[in-house]
């Protein structure tokens, strides 16, 4: 067998060249005074209706450093888990470290915004104010037990 067609290569991830999700910045800071010691997980309400680690505050803020570390791509995987977040911030209660959450899940959808304004481009300038973009929903994953409602890009309303 021939070595080379066993072998795959990766392409290494490219951190942002943009953006609220990069190293040295505020934004960064901020991620690194999670101490991941799971206080926030019995107040998140994502987390306990999924029971997904992803869909949990410190399951987004691994995920938005490892963005910022160029070791994870903005996927439709990221943008759903950071859209999945209903912004209610009961994990900063319960931080011991103060964690900013609110401020982290604005920064990451700032980004996933930036990274993908190519969709918007293809859709025209104002699909955002047509509603023509929709987020991911909790409704289209096989997971979910509740009836949950599809929101949109550009809505202040939440769940």
């Amino acid at each position: 067998m021939n070595p080379e067609h066993t072998q795959t290569r990766t392409m290494p991830f490219v951190p942002p060249k943009e953006g609220p999700l990069q190293r040295h910045t505020h934004t960064y800071d901020l991620m690194r005074q999670c101490i991941h010691c799971g206080f926030c997980l019995p107040t998140c309400p994502t987390y306990a209706v999924l029971g997904v680690e992803m869909d949990s505050p410190r399951g987004r803020i691994y995920q938005m450093q490892a963005v910022a570390d160029g070791k994870l791509d903005i996927s439709d995987d990221f943008i759903e888990h950071m859209y999945c977040c209903v912004g209610c911030r009961a994990c900063e209660t319960a931080c011991p470290s103060g964690v900013q959450f609110g401020k982290l899940i604005e920064a990451a959808r700032e980004q996933i915004q930036l990274t993908t304004s190519s969709v918007a481009t293809e859709e025209g300038p104002d699909a955002h104010a047509r509603g023509n973009i929709v987020k991911p929903s909790l409704q289209q994953r096989p997971e979910t037990k509740i009836a949950w409602q599809p929101h949109y890009y550009g809505t202040s309303s939440l769940i």
